[in-house]
């Protein structure tokens, strides 16, 4: 089952199916490692950070959880960026996920919200602090 909810919320619904269900969560990864703590399966990536969240995955798995949060923290400031709302997501979350990638961002389409200088300074920040997708 997929989540889109808190932690603590998570945790109960996990709770409540009693292992009868898989449960993941969603959210971009919002509250990664708690989620893994309160008993998901795993989570939904943010495609514009996904390889880092599979490493905070990889490390939770094997109880290193230092490591995980370590991880995590490097990837939060995009996350929260992005995850304001739909409309920030789909604005800045492509385009963040596109330079990463080393692919040509591509354009909005009205009504969509219509990026700024200052929003994508921000996204610039976010992405070059984790630097390109592996192989990009």
């Amino acid at each position: 089952m997929k989540a889109e909810d808190s932690a603590v919320e998570v945790q109960r619904l996990v709770a409540t199916c009693g292992g009868a269900l898989t449960v993941f969560n969603g959210r971009a990864g919002l509250e990664l490692t708690d989620c893994l703590r309160a008993g998901c399966a795993g989570m939904i990536p943010a495609p514009e950070c996904a390889d880092v969240q599979i490493r905070v995955y990889g490390a939770a798995a094997v109880g290193d959880w230092a490591a995980a949060e370590a991880l995590y923290a490097r990837i939060l400031p995009m996350i929260a960026f992005a995850m304001q709302g739909v409309a920030m997501f789909l604005c800045y979350g492509k385009r963040m996920t596109a330079w990463r990638m080393g692919l040509p961002e591509g354009v909005e389409r009205s009504p969509a919200l219509a990026p700024t200088p200052f929003g994508l300074a921000c996204a610039r920040r976010f992405t070059e602090a984790l630097g390109p997708y592996p192989g990009a």
